[in-house]
C-alpha cells in the first residue's frame, strides 16, 4: 500500500510539529504502514523509498538492533500487534547512549489500526537511571502483556485443536474410523463439481447379507466386529483416492473416481470375494459372511447429485439382494 496523507494524517503531522522532534507512524488494520512523518523516518533510519508496506516489526528493526535490551523492545511491538486495545509507553535505551520514549495506542478509527509516537529524550536521561527505568517498565507492564499474549496464543491453539477434533468427530464414524455419511456427501458433491474433467466415476453401495442373523445369534458386540471387518475389507479393496464411508448399520458406500464400469466390477468383485473368504472369529466361533453390491456409473452427461447416484446404486444393490445375494449388480439407465 502506498503511503498517502489524509485529513487524519495531517492532524498527526501538526501534532508532531507541536512536540517536535516527535516521530509518528500509523499502521492500518492489516498492520501495514500507511503513514510516517520525516522525524520517524530519521529516527528509524528508514529510507523514503523503503517505507511502503512495512510492518511494525520491520519499521522498528533498525532501532531495536541498537537497543541494550532488543528482545524486550521487539516483544512490545509483537504484543501490541495482537492486542488491539493496548495503550502503552516504554523507554528504549540504546548502546550509543540515546534514549527514546515510545508510545502506542489504537488509531481513532477503532478499526484495528495503531499509532506509534517516538521522541528522543536523551537530553533528560541524567534525571533517570535508564536501565532501572527500562527494567521497571518491563517488569510491571511489558512482561504482563507478553504473558497475556502467550496465554492468548495458547488459548487460540487449544481452540483450534478442539475445533479440529470436533470436525473429525463430526465427519468420522466412531466404530470403524471411516468417514461418515455427512463426510461422504460433502466430499462427493465437491468431486462431482469437477466431473467434467473426469472420464466418469462409479458409485458403489455394499451391504452385508443376513446381518440381522449375526446380531440375533451372537449379539450386538459380535455385530460390531462384523461391521469393522467389512469396513477393513472395503478400505483394502478400493483405491487410495476413492471416497468411502460407512452410511449406517452394515451399509457402506464408495465413489470410485475416474473409473470405468469394468474396473468398478473388478473392485466390487474383490470386495465380495474377500468378505466371503474372510471368516469372523468371535468367542471361538467362526462366522462366515457374504455381501451384496450395487454399482452405478455416471459421467459428465449424467446430471446426478450424490443423492441420486446413491439411490441408483442402491437400486442395483436391491436387485442383488432380490436375485440371490452374494453378487454384484449394475444399475441400468432407462433408454
Amino acid at each position: 500500500m502506498d503511503v498517502v496523507e489524509s485529513d487524519r494524517q495531517t492532524e498527526l503531522l501538526a501534532l508532531s510539529n507541536v512536540f517536535a522532534p516527535l516521530g509518528l507512524l500509523e499502521f492500518g488494520a492489516n498492520q501495514q504502514l500507511i503513514w510516517i512523518n520525516p522525524t520517524a523516518l530519521e529516527i528509524l533510519e528508514i529510507g523514503a523509498d523503503s517505507k511502503h508496506n512495512l510492518s511494525a516489526s520491520q519499521a522498528f528493526e533498525a532501532l531495536h538492533n541498537k537497543c541494550t535490551d532488543a528482545d524486550h523492545a521487539k516483544a512490545v511491538v509483537d504484543t501490541a500487534s495482537h492486542m488491539a486495545e493496548l495503550v502503552y509507553t516504554d523507554f528504549l535505551a540504546c548502546i550509543n547512549g540515546q534514549v527514546f520514549e515510545r508510545v502506542t495506542y489504537p488509531s481513532e478509527q477503532k478499526d484495528g489500526g495503531r499509532v506509534w509516537r517516538l521522541r528522543d529524550i536523551s537530553h533528560i536521561q541524567s534525571f533517570f537511571s535508564t536501565s532501572s527505568m527500562t527494567a521497571s517498565y518491563m517488569e510491571d507492564s511489558v512482561k504482563e502483556q507478553i504473558l497475556l499474549a502467550e496465554e492468548l496464543q495458547q488459548t487460540n491453539q487449544e481452540l483450534a485443536m478442539a475445533q479440529r477434533e470436533l470436525e473429525i468427530l463430526a465427519t468420522t464414524d466412531q466404530l470403524t474410523g471411516l468417514p461418515n455419511r455427512r463426510s461422504f456427501f460433502t466430499e462427493g458433491e465437491s468431486y462431482l463439481l469437477g466431473l467434467k474433467q473426469s472420464i466418469g466415476c462409479v458409485f458403489l453401495m455394499a451391504d452385508l447379507d443376513f446381518f440381522k442373523k449375526v446380531n440375533d445369534t451372537w449379539g450386538h458386540a459380535c455385530g460390531d466386529e462384523a461391521i469393522k471387518l467389512f469396513a477393513n475389507v472395503i478400505s483394502e479393496s478400493v483405491r487410495p483416492d476413492d471416497v468411502k464411508a460407512r452410511m449406517g448399520g452394515e451399509e457402506y458406500a464408495a465413489i470410485l473416481k475416474d473409473c470405468t464400469i469394468e474396473d468398478a466390477m473388478a473392485i466390487a468383485e474383490r470386495i465380495r470375494s474377500k468378505i466371503e473368504s474372510t471368516p469372523l472369529y468371535y468367542e471361538d466361533n467362526e462366522i462366515r459372511m457374504t455381501a451384496s453390491i450395487g454399482l452405478c456409473r455416471i459421467d459428465k452427461k449424467t446430471k446426478f447429485s450424490v443423492e441420486q447416484a446413491l439411490d441408483a446404486a442402491d437400486q442395483a444393490l436391491y436387485e442383488a439382494k432380490e436375485t440371490g445375494r452374494n453378487k454384484v449388480c449394475v444399475f441400468t439407465f432407462e433408454k
